[in-house]
């Protein structure tokens, strides 16, 4: 009877390990990428060609400079349209926007989509336009260029620059905007 229970415990044990492991290296992964992209905190953004919504290559760095240059800051909101919580996210900074004004803080949209760029060029632009986000500047990182150069690798992922055009703080997850400052985002 020992060896027949042997022969359903064993690939139960075995599967178990494999399933361990498996999740260990996902969550190490997510912690790399979190670390690592901490590591631009106090670094200006790469400068990297990004497609806006009007489907034409712009300079996301000169972008970011313009802004500064009228003394406003800027969060970059990194953001798929698979992903629920940066769906449930986006929202809410238009719900927020008379504070993020008084703040003088720009918001870029930088999509994180995959596939081919009429396609992701109108799910985009169709789910914006319905929740009436279009008038935000927003970019298709269609091959993760930008979103390699800063090691982001998961979503939402947000990231604050201030008027130094430097990077200021780093947030995986959804922004928090029951703080007394939209910009204070650093834990």
């Amino acid at each position: 009877m020992g060896r027949k229970i042997w022969f359903f415990v064993a690939p139960l044990i075995s599967l178990s390990v494999l399933i361990g492991g498996v999740l260990f290296i996902i969550f190490k992964e997510g912690e790399k990428s979190q670390s690592v992209s901490a590591s631009h905190v106090g670094k200006k953004i790469p400068a990297v060609l990004l497609m806006n919504s009007s489907g034409k290559h712009e300079n996301i760095f000169e972008t970011i400079e313009t802004n500064a240059q009228a003394n406003r800051k800027s969060i970059l909101v990194f953001w798929a349209t698979w992903c629920e919580p940066c769906l449930r996210e986006l929202p809410l900074i238009k719900k927020n926007l008379e504070r993020s004004e008084a703040e003088k803080i720009t918001y870029y949209f930088i999509n994180y989509d995959e596939g081919n760029l009429e396609v992701v060029q109108k799910e985009v632009k169709a789910w914006l336009i319905a929740q009436g986000l279009d008038q935000f500047p927003n970019y298709l990182d269609l091959k993760q260029d930008f979103s390699v150069a800063l090691n982001i690798f998961a979503l939402p992922f947000s990231i604050g620059i201030d008027v130094d055009q430097k990077i200021k703080w780093v947030k995986l997850g959804e922004l928090d905007f029951s703080k007394k400052f939209i910009f204070d985002q650093s834990n």
